[in-house]
């Protein structure tokens, strides 16, 4: 004998898969905020070595600017370079950071210059933090470029 299921029991099982979705999707928050913690903090370490690299190929000056406000930062590359590059003057906006500090001490506003000589100025390190995470950039041009994020 077969048996179809009841409406009943389909909106038992859908119930079931809601209950285990919202409990699968608590755990998994945290997780989320990390990682995309961790992808804000390496896309801006790739900004600053990116120019930091072009700074030195085009033989151009390159500020960058980052400004902190809320939970967000707002990035500001401007060049010196009269006929431009492709990339050159650009705003970038990196969320979920709560915390930026250079060299230890919390600031809002952070300029940095990028020579085409290769220094950067001010040289230190940045450490940017999210609610429990904390992910630093040293800026090194000795080595020739900004070293990636790492974990303090």
């Amino acid at each position: 004998m077969k048996k179809t299921l009841t409406i009943l029991e389909l909106f038992f099982c859908v119930a079931i898969l809601a209950l285990v979705g919202s409990l699968v999707m608590v755990k998994a928050k945290p997780m989320i905020a990390q990682y995309r913690f961790q992808t804000s903090v390496h896309r801006l370490a790739k900004e600053l070595e990116w120019s930091h690299k072009v700074a030195m190929s085009a033989e151009a000056d390159i500020d960058f600017r980052i400004e902190k406000k809320k939970n967000t930062l707002y990035c500001t590359r401007l060049t010196d370079e009269p006929l431009g590059f492709r990339g050159g003057n650009k705003e970038l906006k990196i969320e979920q950071i709560t915390q930026l500090f250079f060299d230890g001490e919390e600031i809002s506003e952070l300029k940095l210059t990028f020579t085409r000589t290769g220094s950067i100025r001010p040289e230190g390190n940045i450490q940017l933090s999210s609610s429990n995470k904390t992910l630093q950039i040293p800026l090194n041009p000795a080595q020739n470029r900004v070293i990636a994020a790492s974990e303090t």
